[in-house]
């Protein structure tokens, strides 16, 4: 498909990382459409896509996303380990109540209850 203007909006033919849909001089950087995704790519390699069901992916270990203007707070999984970093002086989690678990969500850690009790956990006990 070409790219059209029609009453409707702007259509491009789908593209990919190596040769995004949309772009400037540099033919290997921009964004591009799929099978219900839309990608951006730069040097030839896809860095984010969201699909269909509203995911927002960063597919190499080595992307972080980073917030603020000095980019303050970054979460990332650096291919063993996922990091939340904060580089400011308060890193806060706010909620009237708070738990860690595992990853099952199974065996917890440690609950927070607003205006009551902290529990520790050691062994699902």
């Amino acid at each position: 498909m070409a790219t059209t203007i029609t009453a409707n909006g702007i259509n491009f033919p789908d593209g990919s990382a190596g040769s995004p849909s949309i772009g400037g001089s540099d033919t290997n950087t921009g964004l591009f459409t799929g099978s219900d995704i839309v990608g951006f790519a730069t040097g030839g390699s896809e860095r984010l896509r969201i699909d269909a069901s509203g995911n927002v992916n960063i597919a190499n270990d080595s992307g972080k996303l980073q917030l603020g203007a000095s980019n303050d707070l970054q979460i990332y999984h650096d291919g063993t380990n996922s990091v939340i970093a904060n580089t400011t002086a308060i890193f806060a989690l706010q909620s009237n109540d708070l738990q860690l678990t595992d990853v099952t969500n199974s065996h917890p850690y440690i609950k927070c209850v607003r205006d009551a009790q902290v529990e520790l956990y050691y062994d699902n006990a």
